[in-house]
């Protein structure tokens, strides 16, 4: 998964790994987000903000908390968040006050049925970490495959910069992965830091 953010002063959008200039996000930044599988899989994009809400990104129509309002769920092998056709050109920017935000991309083989949707906020509701142990211009990643069944998580992908097992922002991918991976054959997530703004305004607005 690619996270990418809207470079000021060329108007591209630039991948962003480990630290980084254009971090932290601002609320006039606009993300983008880019994946790709090797085999055709239901892709599901969930973002958990600095106080560990969790809201359903894609592919609802737009940034919601209410995991079972309808969802444009398909067989697919390239994920490209905005989607055009799916949110009207609206962009995707982050809102609310300072602190970590996390993009968790889900990969399903099979669709997800209604039930497990709605048992997704609770299973990605995490303590939020406020700061602690992390870095304004760093983003974290970390990639999981397989089931949590052993103790140890089956890391394939991880943020190097960040990799010692004391870090908080790795402690909290692998508590989501414990929480989600017996529900999903893979799990992608960065989490990065948020400027914040003056006044928060509801998660998802889009300009």
């Amino acid at each position: 998964m690619d996270f990418c953010i809207r470079d000021p002063k060329t108007g591209e959008f630039t991948p962003v790994t480990g630290r980084s200039a254009l971090l932290p996000v601002t609320e006039t930044a606009h993300l983008h987000i880019r994946a790709q599988v090797s085999q055709p899989a239901y892709l599901c994009l969930a973002w958990v903000d600095q106080s560990g809400t969790p809201y359903a990104i894609y592919p609802w129509r737009e940034p919601t908390i209410d995991w079972g309002s309808p969802a444009d769920f398909k067989l697919q092998t390239t994920f490209s968040y905005p989607d055009t056709a799916l949110t009207g050109g609206r962009p995707l920017v982050a809102q609310g006050p300072a602190g970590l935000e996390t993009l968790v991309l889900l990969v399903r083989r099979q669709k997800p049925d209604p039930a497990l949707l709605l048992r997704l906020p609770t299973l990605l509701k995490v303590p939020a970490i406020n700061g602690k142990g992390t870095r304004s211009d760093e983003l974290v990643r970390s990639a999981f495959k397989g089931r949590p069944a052993a103790a140890k998580p089956a890391v394939s992908e991880r943020t190097p910069v960040l990799a010692g097992s004391l870090n908080p922002v790795h402690a909290l991918h692998e508590r989501l992965w414990k929480n989600l991976g017996e529900h999903f054959d893979q799990m992608v997530m960065v989490s990065f830091p948020n400027a914040g703004q003056a006044e928060p305004r509801r998660k998802g607005a889009m300009k």
